[in-house]
């Protein structure tokens, strides 16, 4: 696509899935129903036991699925990419929703600013219980430099040029976080553009990676946070890399506390030990209290509800 030149974006939708049958039919009828339909899905099924691939071969010829021995996410996402046919592959994870206009309101950011990479939108967390939190999109100026502190960007929100990304792919080397690592890359790479509004319902369960394995969580986050921080340097590098890292302990320290685990006072100690200032987050004193508070009454101690 050259700068400058109005081009009509069209998008596969490439949907990794590994043992997703109970979100599965529903993130894909999401993408059936886009106002703007796209150009083709492909099903990436990454070694799945449970008829996932049964349920995507049963909504018709527009959705293509393609197998693979489990390798991860990330070897699912770059197969997708490598057969898109669309100019845009838009990721949808296989638990998450879209809004009908999704594709539709990214298409006019792209046939606007045809120089644009990358398209991200604001989302909706959507909670066991039904509820949902919107959680608003905000502007490349802020997001960019984001990227250096944290992933505010959730891949099902994203459409990503089809030759970037198969330039720029995403890394295997991270069991999480990997969306970070990619992201940060993509931004040193092409311009960002943005719809505020939500598009996406991003799922919040039980099953969630965080969920399942906060220790392995966070170091995934430290590594990726290593390569990204070999790029600030001086003691702004410094100050960042100590925001970084208080940010991710802290992290760590809510998700051992919700899993039942004792080590959620030393996270967060040391959350505060690396960086002791308000930012990132000024609930964490408060938040060190209520551990201390439980950790002496031991019937307080008991695991809560993923968030």
């Amino acid at each position: 696509m050259l700068a400058g030149r109005m081009v009509e974006p069209s998008f596969t939708v490439v949907v990794p899935c590994f043992d997703g049958a109970a979100y599965l039919e529903a993130a894909l009828r999401s993408a059936l129903d886009q106002t703007h339909p796209a150009t083709e899905i492909l099903v990436i099924d990454d070694g799945s036991t449970d008829g996932s691939l049964e349920i995507a071969r049963s909504l018709g010829p527009r959705v293509v699925s393609l197998s693979q021995p489990r390798q991860g996410p990330s070897a699912a996402r770059n197969l997708g990419a490598d057969r898109a046919q669309g100019t845009f592959v838009a990721f949808l994870d296989a638990d998450d929703l879209w809004l009908p206009d999704k594709l539709e309101r990214q298409a006019r950011v792209l046939r606007a600013a045809p120089e644009v990479g990358l398209v991200y939108t604001g989302l909706h967390r959507l909670y066991p219980d039904g509820s949902l939190v919107e959680v608003r999109a905000r502007p490349p100026a802020w997001t960019i430099p984001r990227l250096t502190l944290e992933c505010p960007l959730l891949p099902s929100t994203v459409v990503v040029r089809t030759d970037l990304v198969r330039e720029v792919r995403w890394s295997s080397q991270f069991g999480s976080s990997e969306d970070w690592d990619l992201f940060y890359r993509l931004s040193q790479r092409c311009r960002f553009g943005f719809v505020e509004e939500s598009t996406t319902r991003y799922r919040q369960h039980a099953e969630s990676l965080s969920s399942r394995d906060w220790r392995a969580v966070l170091e995934n986050a430290r590594r990726v946070s290593a390569t990204i921080q070999r790029d600030q340097h001086g003691l702004a590098g410094e100050r960042r890399r100590r925001m970084v890292e208080a940010r991710l302990q802290a992290g760590a320290a809510i998700a051992a506390r919700d899993a039942g685990s004792g080590e959620d006072l030393g996270h967060m100690l040391r959350s505060l030990a690396t960086w002791p200032f308000p930012a990132p987050g000024r609930r964490r004193y408060r938040i060190l209290a209520k551990m201390l508070l439980q950790h002496l009454t031991p019937a307080g101690r008991s695991p809560r509800r993923p968030r």
